[in-house]
């Protein structure tokens, strides 16, 4: 049987949250009609690799990992659509009033891009100037409450904790001292929390092996409903019917592989076969 997928989306409220596990999900409260427009009608929780939502709740993006593509609030800043429909890999969004905030990993090794406030630009410049390949090496950034931020990479990660709301005894401090030794990282799909740091769900992955931790401290609404999601879960009807969910996104996305494949094949034998012709 397949494990059931689980995808947590805090929004800027305890009240305001997506929460789904399997094949079932509760949203309550978004301020976006558009983001639970698309949660009740096409968001499939066994192909979510991500979702990512601002401070306000009405900026947002979904990732189908099975049919490749982004979901997103209608006026969505044209700056980020542009990055989105051009080999976006992963967007995450600092609590900003402005809606064109954000971070941006692409496709291509290396490329990343970032309109942040100045406190997030400043970190990440000096960063970019001390750790060796960090363009090839970032993978992402989780934004949380105040300046709290966690940088992303192939095989570690780097936080920045808020002092303000961050001290020696906080429960996000103590998991990520717990996965500090290098080698592990943290996977899309992670969440921290606007409104309180004390909330998260991070998924921790060593580098270089399947091996995979889930630590999560969540508001006790959301608890409760995932907690009744997970238990819905476990009934073999219902386990049945997540293993077929699972299987058949998995082979659409092995299907969309074979096609991308066959066409950069085919693209490569065009240009070969042009390479070696001679014209008068």
């Amino acid at each position: 049987m397949a494990s059931p997928s689980t995808v947590i989306v805090l929004g800027p409220s305890p009240e305001a949250f997506f929460v789904g596990h399997g094949r079932r999900y509760f949203v309550e409260n978004m301020p976006s009609s558009s983001f639970t427009g698309h949660a009740t009608s096409a968001l499939n929780i066994a192909a979510t690799l991500w979702t990512s939502m601002n401070g306000s709740g009405m900026v947002w993006v979904n990732y189908n990992v099975g049919s490749d593509k982004f979901h997103f609030n209608g006026d969505i800043n044209e700056d980020i659509r542009k990055h989105l429909t051009s080999g976006a890999r992963f967007i995450s969004f600092p609590d900003s009033p402005d809606p064109g905030h954000y971070f941006l990993k692409g496709k291509n090794s290396g490329a990343w891009n970032a309109v942040l406030p100045s406190y997030y630009v400043d970190r990440l410049t000096t960063m970019q100037k001390e750790l060796k390949n960090f363009d090839v090496g970032i993978t992402g950034m989780l934004f949380g409450q105040g300046t709290t931020n966690i940088v992303m990479f192939q095989a570690g990660f780097v936080a920045d904790l808020d002092d303000k709301y961050v001290g020696e005894d906080h429960p996000l401090l103590k998991v990520l001292k717990e996965f500090s030794e290098p080698g592990w990282c943290i996977e899309y799909g992670s969440t921290l929390c606007f409104y309180d740091s004390g909330y998260f769900y991070l998924k921790f992955k060593r580098s270089g092996s399947s091996e995979v931790q889930m630590r999560w401290r969540l508001p006790p609404a959301v608890m409760e409903k995932l907690q009744t999601l997970r238990e819905q879960a476990e009934t073999p009807a219902e386990q049945i019917a997540i293993t077929v969910d699972s299987q058949q996104q998995i082979m659409l996305a092995q299907a969309r592989m074979n096609v991308a494949m066959a066409q950069s094949q085919a693209l490569a034998n065009v240009i070969n076969y042009g390479a070696g012709r001679v014209y008068y």
